[in-house]
């Protein structure tokens, strides 16, 4: 996956969107929305979503409170290129390009490995993300194809046309991109939530 995605709807479209069946329950439970502080960066709906940026992730709501039970969900806003947990000072400064991890060096990775152990696993929600044809190399990058890749949706439902879904975000088809996340604190106390999602060699 390259370094561009889109997600443009708001929160409470989005966990609407991310309802989910607990067990064999006929219902679909809704997730909570949890709006973090994140050092003051906020969720911003666009069409043009890069690292660095504010994105909801899906993690178990266990991880945010020891009396939830670990099947209930909550989405909440995280900053897409994760922040080593011992790294000092300015969050952005940390030097290393987090926001993909490759699945195969996963379990021998100082910095992804202990959150594997830890269980610090979630989900990035997005519409879909964007790939530059690469076939073409003596292409400005300006000049090379654009595509957006997304999840089929039902007969007649454009995402980008809140007309053809009339509010009923249940019917919406979102993208789920494995991950994982933590939570930095700075000198002071406050914290920032962070993910990195993990990738794979394409087969195609």
């Amino acid at each position: 996956m390259c370094g561009r995605s889109c997600m443009t709807l708001d929160p409470n479209e989005i966990v609407c969107a991310c309802k989910y069946k607990v067990n064999n329950d006929e219902e679909l439970k809704e997730p909570a929305y949890r709006n973090e502080y994140n050092l003051g960066k906020k969720y911003i709906p666009s069409y043009n979503i890069a690292p660095t940026d504010i994105c909801p992730i899906i993690v178990s709501s266990k991880h945010l409170n020891d009396d939830e039970i670990s099947s209930n969900r909550t989405v909440l806003p995280a900053l897409w290129s994760l922040i080593p947990k011992w790294h000092k000072g300015d969050y952005r400064k940390h030097g290393l390009t987090t926001n993909n991890a490759r699945f195969e060096g996963l379990t021998d990775s100082k910095l992804y490995k202990p959150l594997l152990d830890r269980g610090k696993r979630c989900v990035m929600v997005i519409e879909g993300f964007y790939e530059w044809k690469t076939t073409d190399l003596k292409a400005k990058s300006s000049e090379r194809s654009v595509y957006f890749v997304h999840m089929p949706q039902n007969d007649k439902i454009k995402i980008e046309d809140k007309s053809s879904w009339n509010g009923l975000c249940e019917d919406l088809k979102l993208m789920y991109i494995a991950g994982l996340f933590d939570v930095w604190n700075d000198e002071v106390g406050d914290s920032i939530y962070s993910f990195t999602i993990i990738t794979y060699e394409s087969d195609i």
